[in-house]
């Protein structure tokens, strides 16, 4: 914004500004991409970046005086995004695949088999959070994982008929439900829940009776997203008649194998690890929108580069402290003028009742203006959640207390 202003090079005339101030954006967009290509295998720098250049790509965006003249920029930051997000999916995916061999032991039992796969997971969840990743991308790139663990085991067990019985059925139920659980506490249950769901239908489907035609007939449509092949080979351990199996098949046949060929898929034995879903940025749930003033550390982290006169720090003292007043969506008064005539917080308490798609909320912790201490702060709504179906809380709220328990000064793990 210094260089879109005249107080920036002020002999320069506007479509010389303007033209500098593109070619600058371009260049910093550039050097974050550079970054994001050169450290592929590296998960902290990866995360770090993906959660900076989706930020700015997101002031850029918004910002009414500066969007028009940051297009390069913002295709730039945006195909930062994805790459990061790529290169992320794929560390986690190895760290997985080391682990994914103990989940699927027949000689430990079920806290130790999901133990290793929990750490991996439980490790990206800290890194995303401590980058303050977006709660949307959070999501997307769990769900990612998600399906490679869902892809791994089902692959496995079809393809090796020992692994074809009611016990391993038992044994993968309790062992995803550890899962489950842990994707529960950290609001990712409906990303658990889709994403897994072909592991979760295996393991039903090898524990369920299979003694009449009606039986067979209620499970397969329970089980709709076995396709035929796939029941065939979960079948080869059952000792039933020959109709109960061909019932069997010709039902996946008519429901999955439909199916899949209708989204122009070949109908195959084992899963695709590569989950053909488009990188949706997100619009909302940035940390600029619930930030208040000039975040704790700020300062500090600048001090070096002022000395080295790279930058300096400006403070406004009649600043309203919001990090949004530049954009779109915000009223086009000016800061100082509505500085007085904001309406102050009011508390509410607010029961909810948990839903199956959980509280629905993703937060962040945050100072707001005026404060000493850290508070837990609304980042987003998850649509189908309990906070979204009660319909009061909005992102920017601050949380003050759960269950009678303090929020104020704790961090948001």
């Amino acid at each position: 914004r210094y260089r879109a202003s005249t107080h920036y090079r002020p002999e320069l005339q506007p479509t010389e500004r303007a033209h500098k101030l593109t070619i600058f954006l371009h260049h910093v967009a550039n050097l974050i991409y550079n970054v994001v290509q050169e450290q592929y295998a590296d998960p902290r720098i990866l995360a770090f970046w993906m959660a900076n250049s989706s930020e700015f790509l997101h002031f850029l965006k918004s910002d009414r005086h500066i969007s028009a003249f940051s297009v390069q920029a913002q295709e730039v930051l945006a195909e930062s995004v994805q790459t990061a997000f790529r290169n992320l999916v794929n560390c986690f995916r190895v760290e997985l695949s080391q682990t994914l061999n103990q989940f699927l032991s027949e000689t430990i039992d079920h806290d130790s088999a999901a133990g290793l796969v929990l750490t991996v997971l439980g490790s990206a969840m800290a890194l995303l959070r401590r980058c303050r990743v977006n709660a949307a991308l959070t999501i997307q790139l769990f769900s990612q994982l998600f399906h490679y663990i869902n892809v791994i085991c089902f692959n496995t067990i079809v393809a090796n008929s020992h692994m074809c019985t009611a016990e391993w059925g038992k044994v993968m139920t309790e062992r995803l439900q550890l899962l489950e659980l842990w994707a529960e506490r950290q609001g990712l249950e409906l990303a658990a829940d889709c994403h897994l769901a072909k592991i979760n239908q295996c393991a039903q489907f090898l524990q369920a009776p299979k003694t009449s035609v009606e039986e067979i007939q209620q499970l397969a449509c329970s089980c709709f997203r076995l396709n035929s092949l796939q029941m065939a080979a979960l079948l080869q351990q059952e000792k039933i008649p020959r109709n109960l199996v061909d019932t069997a098949i010709r039902m996946a046949e008519s429901v999955a194998d439909e199916l899949t060929r209708a989204d122009g898929r070949e109908v195959r034995l084992e899963e695709s690890p590569e989950l053909h879903l488009a990188l949706l940025l997100p619009d909302d749930g940035f940390s600029c929108d619930v930030v208040r003033g000039i975040p704790s550390g700020l300062v500090d982290f600048i001090n070096p580069l002022q000395q080295q006169g790279m930058c300096r720090l400006a403070a406004q003292p009649t600043s309203i402290g919001l990090w949004t007043v530049y954009m779109h969506q915000f009223n086009a008064r000016s800061s100082s003028a509505m500085s007085n005539k904001l309406p102050q917080p009011e508390v509410q308490v607010i029961k909810l009742h948990k839903n199956s798609n959980g509280m629905g909320l993703s937060i962040v912790a945050a100072k707001g203006a005026g404060q000493e201490r850290l508070g837990i702060y609304i980042k987003s709504v998850v649509p189908g959640g309990a906070a979204d179906a009660d319909g009061r809380l909005q992102a920017g709220d601050q949380l003050l207390r759960v269950d009678g328990q303090s929020l104020i000064g704790i961090t948001q793990e």
